[in-house]
């Protein structure tokens, strides 16, 4: 069975079996509460995207998209629109920074 993996960093990866990776939450309490507290936190996103999803409009949910892909291709860019929609001293802000209040 051919298998894709995507991983978000470079280096090296493994993997392991359902059953064994089961087995070994059920050995170590601290990989058992890592693994919930990482689903509470993937539910707790999801939850967020669908409440976002209601509270704004198609537009506003295209250009945090646009944004975020921008990020993805140039985290440098995404800061920058970050820090100027920070910035107290900003008096001139990009138009795309308008997208990051909803956010």
């Amino acid at each position: 069975m051919l298998v894709r993996c995507v991983a978000q960093i470079d280096g090296r990866a493994a993997r392991m079996s359902r059953s064994a990776f089961l087995a070994c939450i059920d050995e170590s309490r601290a990989l058992s509460r890592a693994v919930q507290r990482y689903l509470v936190r993937r539910l707790y996103t999801a939850e967020q995207f669908v409440a976002c999803n209601f509270a704004h409009d198609t537009t506003q949910r295209c250009a945090r998209w646009i944004l975020m892909l921008l990020g993805a291709q140039d985290e440098r860019f995404a800061t920058h629109l970050v820090d100027t929609k920070n910035s107290a001293a900003s008096s001139r802000r990009p138009a795309s920074a308008a997208a990051l209040r909803f956010s």
